[in-house]
């Protein structure tokens, strides 16, 4: 009889709340949003030089005559999309800490580097030096990924292994 209450009241009260989301279920979700505009990124860098390609010869860099233009690109392409993820990794972790300082200021680091990225390009035109843009790019790229391991490390790893 005194378990006829309970189930009464359950039934009142509605189904349970949702568990809490796992750690390694939001990593996977926050590595999959930047996915596709990584990959999306691609697309439109390369859809625009596929039609200059179409063409007799090779197409060269306008800063640097003697590098094809595909190698410079191809370059940046990865480089934008390895940021795509890791940008969508850092923004995802910074709007779960938005009310705190780390959060604000992660925030603010992922539109930084995505318009210093996008900046860089800017040294591939006439006058300016591809080596120099994609040495650039790469560095801020790979500074990037060193942050988003680093995070990725402390915030889900250590987490991970303290729940076992």
């Amino acid at each position: 009889q005194l378990q006829q209450p309970q189930q009464q009241q359950q039934q009142q009260q509605g189904p349970p709340p949702a568990p809490p989301q796992p750690l390694a279920s939001r990593l996977m979700v926050s590595v999959a949003a930047g996915v596709g505009p990584g990959l999306l990124s691609v697309l439109v860098m390369y859809t625009t030089l596929l039609w200059d390609a179409t063409g007799p010869g090779t197409l060269p860099s306008p800063a640097c005559p003697q590098t094809d233009l595909f190698v410079v690109s191809s370059v940046h392409a990865l480089c934008f999309s390895l940021l795509a993820v890791v940008h969508s990794v850092v923004a995802f972790d910074a709007l779960r800490a938005w009310r705190t300082l780390r959060g604000k200021l992660q925030l603010g680091a992922v539109v930084l580097t995505h318009a210093a990225a996008s900046a860089i390009t800017l040294l591939n035109g006439d006058g300016g030096s591809c080596v120099a843009s994609t040495l650039l790019q790469l560095a801020l790229t790979a500074a990037c990924c060193a942050y988003c391991a680093w995070l990725v490390r402390a915030t889900y790893v250590v987490k991970l292994v303290n729940v076992r």
